[in-house]
């Protein structure tokens, strides 16, 4: 869209299909519309407006929206700045800002339209490039060059600006700059490379920026069509919606006002054709008495430009395709030779009009149907070709833009044309269009409906002006004016004539709808159909919510509906809400031909709207400027045609369907011919003849008045029918409410009864239960008393038999036994309960893992025994594990236990140390080369440990690492870095190791004092290591073995320490708030020595 003058948004000659799909009916009310699909097409008119537009007027809106970014790195990435006027394209017509339209809201309104539509994020990004690159083409300039042939060449001037072009479109700058400056010219099979002028090189760079984007905005719409159609193929009904402009008269008309014209006689013609002529022609085929009513036939204007041969289309394309010099001015001859005589062309050049200085030399003048138009012939030839060279064809389909090879086909090198492309004057008149295919296949009518149109008195304002000189007639509908969409806000009344045939299914004659307009509101309103009041509008402007205001415009905007029985939707409407049906993969140019052709055969509905003034303002009422429009768009004609003829006219099976209730002899079936049983009804309600008619297969009502008792006295009768229905349907439901609350009684009875049957029953039977159970409590009880009895008895006479067999085998064996008998029998027990314990206990032995802490469970009487063999259980699979070990595990296993012994319970972080390994050597000191040459010389060659560690300074508690190394004989303390022995402690020269309870990795060692040495006078050695345990625990090792005795292992959080020559405290202390976990601070003040940690 673009800012045109007084057209704030214009979209060219947009066609709109919409695919509805529906069931047979008959009230409208009953007809299901599902739009299930939307498709579009669109005309390439208006590219011209990309390189040069009419002064006041703007470019393509895209232009200015893309520049109101306040992303920055966006428009970096696009290579374009904020400021429209440095673009070329943009600044020329003087036209940058609009108060109606906010640019940056309208930017991202389209790039979430475009989201939502299915576009992704790099075709959106990518739309966007092209848009950017187009307005970096309009700032290349081209000064002129000389050649050594004496030909003209031309130069790029600004080769930054095409620097950047081709880093956005992916693309070589020389092969940009080549493209632009030259052309390839075959003949004979020879291609030769010729220079371009400076006109040529911009006219190359003009059509090049109308070529990237009408093709950009074609592959838009067939994107659009592609997301929103629908793949499941089903027969559907079609409306399309055709939306123009109108009539167009600037002050300088050129190429597209001439196009846009000729569409508009076109139209007029159909318009003529289906209203003034139809309408009479209706009469006659019905055999109706009519005198008939001239009216002004355009079609003497449209053979003027479309004619073959000799029409002005004709002889533009001649013009254009003729070798030789060729101007605009030779047109211009060529069309003052042909077209001289014609009473409808005018020009300086023909006799007639030879002397009106009204009319300029180079222009010529046509007599439209809405008055006449002066065009500039110059620029006809440039527009109408539009030729691209194939240079830049095939340089855009170079390029690395994801879109430039799809939107350029022609310019692959595979595939050269050489045909030359129409012109666009011959591609608008009779190229195929995409509504063709359309309308030949989905103009079918909708089952007429039978409802009439409600016809009222004229209309008076609120300041008691008529609404309407002209006075109602026979053949007049006016709407109501508290049924209008807005009040008339002009001291004259405005008048908007629409609709003729506005409803086809409500209304069998033409219509015309008489309707105030306000540049604010919108002039058509939306209308919805009912029995009772088949024309009014959907909504009172004033309750509606968001009523949406309709732009103002300069130009005369004509709706063209081709349907028959689909209810008009104008087209500014949002059309997301309407999708269409499928339409063919490629897009094609609006033909005239095919369009004038299918609506000649079809009965479209027509809106038209007249503007009260040129200047876009509400309460301004131009009386000459609406008397001219109404004039010329036929109207008078029109009216005259209905004031003459019948009001009303329907068939007769509708009209005899609708009115048979107010006869008794067609209520409610009428049995005879229906055109019988109509003139019986009409007989019925006493008209006059005169009032009505009777044609072949319609009923004509002349009066609306005559139409206005029927429907009044239809409505007593609707509200007595209605009456009667209501009294049989609530005697019908008061019947049905008795029977149910019969049936209703009936089934409660049986329920309760069956209830209190069953609670009857149910207690008898509870009763008789209790009975039996206390019954047979009684007897069981007394059977378990004699079987209690019987059990005692013989309880008693086993008792009785064992002590009368003891004391008989007492008295027999007394004489055998001695007195220690008794002692003996309990030793014998007492031993074979021992042996039956000690082989239990045998079968029942746990596993052999020295870890294991299962153990058989026992009576107490043997549990002490029991635990002592647990014990020895225990140590003796504790030696079996030790003799399956080798030498260095057991010895690895003693250092455990001797770690063990001396940390546990002691040392905080013992614990977790138990399950790693004593590794010895964790630096791999063996193989350490210069570790060789040392201990050649300390003959330290028996290596028990070797890592890192952290030697604590004796004088102020700072540390520095050391490789702390422990061999059989001594500890020594080296360089890590060059390998120095810093300090060398015999192992038989420690008496004592300290370490404190804290997670800290401290330990001393006190040397002894007696020898006097150097080690002596230093005093004891405080290291921090990683491995504390496995060091203090090899060190007590060595030390017990080269001493015979072990040295002391102390573990406190305080001892004394000799520190070069002074007795020193070693403290530690925790201190969780000053201190991080895993932090350690020493410090020393005088003789004490403080260690901080957490």
């Amino acid at each position: 869209m673009a800012s045109r003058l007084n057209i704030p948004h214009n979209c060219l000659f947009q066609c709109l299909c919409l695919s509805i799909q529906h069931l047979n009916s008959e009230t409208l009310s009953q007809i299901p519309l599902n739009t299930t699909e939307c498709t579009m097409a669109r005309t390439p008119l208006a590219m011209s407006r990309v390189a040069a537009q009419n002064q006041g007027e703007r470019n393509f809106h895209i232009f200015y929206q893309l520049l109101s970014v306040d992303d920055t790195s966006f428009l970096k990435s696009l290579k374009i700045s904020r400021n429209a006027e440095n673009y070329h394209f943009l600044k020329g017509s003087g036209c940058v800002q609009v108060e109606t339209i906010d640019d940056k809201e309208n930017f991202y309104a389209v790039k979430n339209g475009m989201e939502v539509i299915g576009f992704q994020v790099h075709e959106i990004f990518a739309v966007f490039q092209l848009v950017a690159s187009v307005l970096k083409f309009g700032n290349l300039e081209f000064h002129h060059r000389s050649n050594l042939d004496g030909t003209n060449g031309c130069v790029l001037m600004n080769e930054y600006e095409a620097q950047e072009i081709s880093e956005l479109i992916g693309c070589s700058a020389e092969d940009l700059q080549t493209a632009l400056t030259q052309r390839t010219v075959e003949a004979r099979g020879e291609k030769l490379k010729t220079d371009l002028s400076t006109a040529d090189a911009a006219y190359a760079r003009d059509a090049l920026c109308k070529a990237i984007y009408s093709r950009m905005f074609s592959w838009l719409v067939q994107r659009i069509n592609d997301g929103i159609r629908v793949k499941k193929k089903t027969k559907t009904k079609v409306m399309g919606v055709l939306d123009i402009y109108g009539f167009e008269v600037f002050e300088n008309n050129s190429f597209e006002q001439f196009i846009i014209n000729y569409c508009n006689e076109k139209l007029q013609q159909i318009f003529i054709e289906l209203t003034l002529k139809e309408e009479q022609e209706e009469y006659v085929k019905e055999g109706i008495e009519w005198i008939h009513v001239d009216y002004f036939n355009n079609a003497v204007i449209c053979d003027l430009i479309e004619k073959n041969n000799v029409g002005i289309l004709a002889m533009l394309d001649e013009e254009c395709l003729r070798p030789g010099t060729v101007t605009d001015l030779t047109f211009l001859e060529k069309l003052d030779l042909t077209c001289s005589e014609h009473p409808h062309y005018e020009s300086r050049g023909c006799r007639k009009s030879m002397s009106d200085r009204s009319l300029p030399h180079e222009a010529f003048r046509l007599k439209h149907y809405a008055g006449a138009v002066t065009y500039k012939v110059e620029g006809f030839l440039d527009k109408n070709n539009d030729l691209l060279f194939r240079d830049l064809s095939q340089a855009m389909y170079k390029c690395r833009h994801p879109l430039l090879k799809e939107l350029f086909p022609e310019g692959n090198p595979v595939r050269p044309s050489l045909k030359r492309p129409a012109t666009a004057g011959s591609q608008f008149k009779s190229h195929s269009s995409l509504l063709s295919p359309l309308l030949h296949s989905c103009y079918q009518s909708f089952p007429p409906l039978v409802t009439p149109p409600v016809l009222f008195p004229p209309l008076i304002t609120s300041s008691g002006v008529p609404f309407l000189h002209l006075v109602t007639s026979p053949s007049t509908r006016i709407l109501p004016s508290h049924h209008l969409p807005l009040q008339s806000p002009f001291p004259v009344p405005l008048l908007i004539i629409s609709l003729p045939v506005l409803f086809p299914p409500l209304i069998t004659s033409p219509t015309v709808l008489f309707l105030p307009f306000s540049p604010v509101l919108s002039p058509i309103p939306t209308l919805v159909t009912s029995p009772s009041s088949p024309i009014l509008p959907s909504r009172h402007p004033a309750s509606a919510p968001n009523p949406s205001p309709s732009p103002p415009s300069h130009q005369l905007p004509s709706c063209l509906v081709p349907s028959s029985h689909c209810l008009p939707f104008p087209s500014r409407y949002p059309s997301h809400n309407l999708p269409s049906s499928p339409v063919p993969p490629s897009l094609q140019n609006v033909s005239v031909a095919e369009l004038m052709k299918n609506l000649l055969s079809k009965n479209p509905n027509y809106i038209r709207c007249i503007k009260p003034n040129d200047f876009k303002k509400p309460i301004a009422f131009d009386e000459d400027l609406v008397r001219h429009q109404v004039r010329y768009l036929g109207l008078m004609e029109n009216v005259q045609v209905r004031r003459a003829g019948y009001a009303f006219r329907q068939s007769y099976g509708h009209f005899l369907y609708r009115y048979k209730m107010l006869a008794h002899a067609t209520w409610p079936h009428w049995d005879g011919p229906i055109q019988e049983g109509v003139k019986v009804l009409m007989e019925s309600m006493g008209f006059s003849s005169r009032d009505y008619a009777f044609g072949k297969s319609k009923v004509f009502i002349r009066k609306p008045k005559t139409l206005f008792d029927m429907e009044e006295k239809r409505r007593e009768q609707m509200h007595y029918l209605a009456v009667l229905i209501q009294k049989v349907w609530r005697g019908w439901r008061q019947r049905k409410i008795y029977q149910l609350m019969k049936c209703s009684e009936i089934i409660i009875s049986c329920m309760f009864r069956g209830y209190w049957a069953r609670k009857c029953f149910l207690q008898k039977k509870n009763a008789t239960i209790v009975i039996q159970s206390f019954w047979r409590g009684y007897k069981a009880r007394n059977l378990l008393k004699e079987l209690k009895h019987q059990k005692r008895v013989l309880w008693a006479v086993s008792v009785i038999r064992k002590y009368y067999r003891g004391w008989q085998v007492r008295r027999e064996y007394r004489n055998k036994f001695r007195a220690i008998a008794g002692p003996k029998i309990v030793l014998f027990f007492q031993v074979a309960l021992r042996k039956k314990f000690l082989l239990s206990l045998r079968g029942r032995l746990p596993s052999m893992s020295p870890i294991s802490q299962e153990w058989p469970r026992c009576s107490n009487l043997f549990k002490p025994t029991s635990e002592e063999l647990r014990k020895i259980f225990h140590r003796w699979r504790c030696r079996k594990y030790r003799e399956k070990l080798d030498l260095i595990t057991q010895n690895k296993m003693k250092e455990k236990v001797i770690a063990s012994d001396l940390f546990k319970g002691k040392k905080v972080t013992y614990p977790p140390s138990v399950p790693h390994p004593f590794k010895g050597d964790y630096l791999n000191l063996r193989s350490h080369f210069k570790w060789k040459k040392m201990y050649d010389h300390t003959h330290d060659q028996n290596l028990i440990f070797a890592d890192m560690v952290l030697k604590v300074n004796r004088a102020n508690g700072k540390m520095m690492q050391r490789l702390f190394v422990m061999s059989t004989e001594a500890i020594l303390s080296i360089d890590q870095r060059t390998m120095s022995l810093k300090y060398r402690i015999p192992l038989a020269q420690i008496e004592k190791i300290s370490a404190s309870p804290y997670t800290d990795r401290l330990m001393v060692f006190h040397i002894k004092k007696e020898n006097g040495g150097i080690l002596s006078k230093k005093g004891d050695f405080i290291f921090s290591g990683e491995h504390i345990f496995e060091i203090i625990t090899k060190a007590y090792i060595l030390i017990q073995n080269i001493c015979g005795k072990p040295p002391e292992v102390h573990i406190s959080n305080q001892f004394a320490a000799d520190l070069n020559g002074k007795k020193v405290d070693i403290c530690f202390r925790r201190v969780p708030q000053e201190i991080l976990p895993g932090v350690l601070k020493i410090t020393r003040k005088g003789n004490q020595f403080d260690v901080l940690q957490h």
